[in-house]
């Protein structure tokens, strides 16, 4: 057991290092950027709203609680957009909480979502390879590849010709993808031992994955089909398919 936490910290601070560098300068910006352009705005008003919902006991009572102010008059405005749910109640909630500062709080929570994601990939790669070297390549690629950085809230822009910088989208609820890994993972063990333990892990992890990001809900909708086809096909070549028995 002791062994695991070392290991599980030394991944947290190797993740938050990798964060704080290849977002560099964002980590000194903290406390004061909050770029009015994209869906950064609207996802940090989510993210506070959730916490608002929760902490009055909205959150309970869904025609109040997706009767929001975003989008008003409309009702049920807030199913119009990404609802950030599980990020808000898990992460964002506690940070706010703790700290009474809205920029703050979602520019912690922006770099926190790539240590999560770098913590829940390597985990997942690791315990299929038992392979460390691999797992941290594997990890870091999952966490900080390009097509995730251009979801992040930077700012750099053009000032001129010698100076280049970053435009981006400021999507958060693109970068939640901390639950895909072992959403996979457990997919990938209920179907290789169709147990009581690995289907609820797998309900769990799908649960949570659906209620942190909608574009992520509909990826493993769409793509958990395929994964599980294949990997019948390749069961029954290996005549070894557990679904079926013959006497």
């Amino acid at each position: 057991m002791s062994r695991l936490i070392k290991e599980f910290g030394f991944i947290a601070i190797l993740g938050l290092i990798f964060t704080v560098v290849l977002t560099w300068p964002f980590l000194l910006n903290l406390n004061h950027y909050y770029r009015d352009a994209g869906d950064f705005p609207l996802n940090g008003w989510i993210l506070w709203y959730n916490q608002f919902a929760l902490r009055t006991g909205r959150i309970f009572h869904y025609t109040g609680y997706f009767n929001s102010t975003q989008f008003f008059p409309w009702p049920f405005s807030l199913a119009y957009s990404d609802h950030l749910f599980i990020p808000s109640l898990l992460f964002f909630s506690p940070i706010y909480w703790l700290t009474r500062n809205l920029i703050l709080s979602v520019n912690i929570f922006s770099l926190l979502t790539f240590i999560l994601s770098f913590i829940s990939s390597y985990w997942c790669i690791n315990y299929l390879t038992k392979h460390r070297l691999a797992s941290l390549i594997g990890a870091f690629i999952f966490a900080f590849n390009p097509s995730t950085f251009v979801q992040f809230p930077g700012d750099w822009v053009i000032l001129n010709h010698d100076t280049v910088g970053w435009a981006f989208a400021g999507h958060l609820m693109t970068l939640c993808k901390f639950f895909l890994p072992p959403l996979f993972l457990f997919a990938y063990l209920f179907l290789k031992n169709p147990n009581l333990k690995n289907a609820l892990l797998f309900y769990l992890f799908f649960t949570l994955n659906a209620l942190s990001a909608g574009y992520y809900e509909v990826f493993s909708i769409v793509l958990l089909p395929v994964f599980s086809i294949l990997f019948i096909i390749a069961t029954f070549l290996r005549e070894k398919f557990i679904f079926v028995r013959t006497e």
